[in-house]
């Protein structure tokens, strides 16, 4: 509230600021003068009104003036009548802004008002120069910026076409922990059920240079396309110690350099996915998912052609020291470069599998001891309940175990299951356990 004199064009651009209250040195109420210049004011709240776009005169409304709280109080002019030109990222106080769909004019950004959920739209399609979120006409063009302003129990609504990040080592998006993310809008929809992540696709792209996602606790992920990750663990995604919801999401071409190609789950992480494609992702372990001491649920996923860029384990899924529940799920043509084409499971592991499928597998073994083309289990105690493991087989000198392959005092429970037509490498030097 420092009045201003100057005396050039050029000395003063007050955008969003509230000027009111001040007085010369006569005692005569004055925010601006101004000598040989006409300063430019926009946006701003000034006492005795003056000409600039947005600029308003009305009494701000300030908690106290007098003892110079500044703030604003409910009710005040100056809320959502700013704009987000040049605005900074957050208030005098360190608050984000805007805390609703618009900015506020002054130093300080007056608390949301409105705490009922909101749904922040993103369409990156939007070069209008206005992004607020409010309306599709005036979406972020990132999700970034959607999910810094919005809070607990929010949604984000993001429009068909490819997000990425050209910030050097950040990943695409983090999620927020209580905010939804859901993708597959036209850029017209008024309400969820509207949208159809099929025909609206919505690609989370990494290009090769960033991780995709990471994941955020209570929050939930629901319709996009995750691709071109790249990373040491969680390429796609990436879980440590929090347990979002992961819906009708496709993972696909995701590299890591470690584990965990698609999704990485550790310390304690359990995700509910659901509905969920893990497709042609790599990495060292775990080329479509690798879990370590997590114990995520997994329901009508698939995992396909998925494969490993060292002799290590588990081509669609790796398991180490972790209890994954799987309900109708299927793993088809992953291959791995030594132990468990479909699945591997170690460190007293202890999956739990419910009618899932286990189909043209292969666990390659041509120069060092391998094996087990669906199922590799070492130290784990897996019950499978009618689940099928057919057509799944093994290649190389080395291999063994064309289905399932148990060692270091492993134990599998099938119960009304179907293992068939598995086979191992008839040429190799270990040529048994063909199931």
């Amino acid at each position: 509230t420092t009045e201003i004199y100057t005396l050039s064009l050029h000395d003063a651009l007050p955008i969003y600021c509230i000027l009111w209250g001040n007085k010369l040195d006569s005692g005569i109420p004055s925010e601006i003068e101004s000598s040989g210049a006409t300063p430019s004011v926009t946006y701003s709240c000034v006492e005795g009104g003056y000409a600039g776009a947005g600029n308003i005169v009305a009494d701000p409304l300030f908690t106290d003036a007098e003892h110079n709280l500044f703030t604003l109080q409910s009710g005040s002019p100056c809320i959502d009548t700013g704009t987000p030109s040049n605005a900074p990222l957050d208030d005098f106080n360190g608050l984000v802004r805007p805390q609703d769909y618009l900015w506020d004019m002054g130093a300080f950004e007056a608390p949301r008002a409105n705490t009922e959920p909101c749904a922040f739209l993103v369409d990156v399609d939007n070069v209008s120069g206005i992004e607020n979120g409010r309306t599709w006409a005036t979406a972020y063009a990132s999700i970034a910026s959607a999910l810094r302003i919005a809070a607990d129990g929010d949604e984000v609504w993001v429009a068909e076409g490819a997000y990425t990040t050209a910030e050097t080592g950040a990943s695409v998006v983090t999620m927020k922990a209580g905010v939804a993310i859901y993708g597959g809008f036209d850029a017209t929809e008024t309400k969820l059920e509207q949208r159809n992540p099929a025909a609206h696709v919505t690609v989370i792209g990494g290009a090769g240079a960033h991780r995709c996602v990471v994941g955020a606790a209570d929050a939930a992920l629901d319709g996009f396309t995750v691709s071109g990750g790249a990373a040491d663990n969680g390429a796609g995604m990436r879980n440590d110690g929090v347990s979002p919801a992961v819906t009708n999401c496709i993972f696909t071409n995701n590299a890591a350099t470690a584990n965990g190609g698609g999704m990485y789950n550790a310390n304690g992480a359990a995700p509910a996915v659901t509905g969920c494609a893990f497709t042609a992702n790599t990495a060292a372990s775990g080329g479509g998912m690798y879990n370590t001491a997590s114990s995520p649920a997994l329901a009508n996923c698939t995992f396909t052609n998925n494969t490993l860029t060292g002799a290590n384990h588990g081509a669609g899924m790796h398991n180490e020291a972790s209890s994954p529940t799987l309900t109708d799920c299927t793993f088809t043509g992953n291959v791995a470069s030594r132990f468990g084409g479909g699945m591997s499971n170690h460190t007293a592991s202890a999956p739990a599998l419910t009618r899932c499928a286990f189909s043209a597998n292969r666990a390659n073994a041509p120069s060092s001891f391998g094996g087990g083309g669906a199922l590799y289990n070492a130290g784990a105690t897996v019950t499978a309940t009618a689940c099928t493991f057919d057509g799944n087989y093994t290649m190389g000198t080395y291999a063994n175990a064309g289905g399932l392959y148990n060692t270091a005092s492993s134990s599998m429970t099938l119960t009304d299951c179907a293992v068939a037509n598995n086979y191992n490498d008839p040429a190799g030097s270990n040529p048994y356990g063909g199931g």
